[in-house]
């Protein structure tokens, strides 16, 4: 398996539907655009999330299959 690069980190929950806020580094923001999944590490583990939809503005919010409430 290829090493993981950090390239960001997610922030809080943003709305009710699931979104949450990215911070992405300026060198990968076109990778990050263009990823279908990203692995995001959770208590040491990397697990694999697929993206939805990412909007940006005034903050970055991402979309994550299968995280659809606030609580998820």
């Amino acid at each position: 398996m290829d090493a993981m690069v950090k390239i960001g980190r997610v922030g809080k929950a943003h709305g009710l539907l699931g979104e949450v806020k990215a911070f992405v580094e300026d060198a990968y923001w076109e990778d990050f655009l263009n990823a279908e999944i990203i692995f995001l590490e959770i208590k040491g583990q990397h697990l694999p999330y697929f993206v939805e939809d990412v909007r940006a503005g005034n903050a970055v919010l991402v979309k994550l299959e299968d995280l659809n409430t606030r609580e998820d």
